[in-house]
């Protein structure tokens, strides 16, 4: 028998008498309501804990996603304001051969090469009109000169050029 008794008045009655088979089965009603509550609980516990696993993955693709687009947005921006190809147009006077289309479209972008990959702000449109205005390709046992009808620096150095045999 468990007696437990009232703080101010220990000595003179309990408040609450148990016998050992009434706290047994009070300690056993209690057991089985804990393990009630967990066998309850625990589908909800194992669903959340799906659901919440399920939506951590989607966020790191997500978040993986975004990183590729910011590098890819971190390399545009460091080559942007950089000239990166050249579009070269050639009129002829005349209907030339394939391969005299071809030398000049070679020598002209030599000449341009070495302003790819150059800022802007660095680079003259008067300056490369000068630099190939005038200017004679020998192919073969002709000569061909260059005129400058329009040139375009944007990414891409945009040049037009008139080509007839001197």
């Amino acid at each position: 028998m468990v007696t437990i008794h009232n703080a101010q008045n220990r000595l003179k009655r309990p408040c609450i008498t148990l016998s050992a088979h009434r706290l047994s089965s009070l300690l056993a009603i209690f057991c089985t309501g804990v393990l009630i509550g967990a066998f309850v609980t625990y589908p909800v516990g194992i669903n959340q804990i799906h659901r919440l696993t399920q939506e951590c993955q989607r966020l790191e693709m997500e978040l993986n996603s975004l990183r590729q687009q910011v590098q890819k947005y971190q390399e545009s921006l460091s080559t942007r304001g950089k000239v990166r190809s050249d579009r070269i147009n050639l009129l002829f006077r005349g209907d030339p051969p394939d391969y005299v289309q071809s030398a000049v479209e070679e020598e002209v972008k030599k000449r341009l090469n070495p302003h790819i990959g150059k800022e802007l702000a660095q680079l003259d449109p008067l300056l490369l009109e000068q630099s190939l205005d005038g200017q004679r390709i020998a192919i073969e046992q002709s000569t061909w000169t260059i005129r400058v009808r329009s040139i375009r620096i944007t990414d891409a150095i945009e040049i037009t050029l008139e080509v007839s045999l001197r």
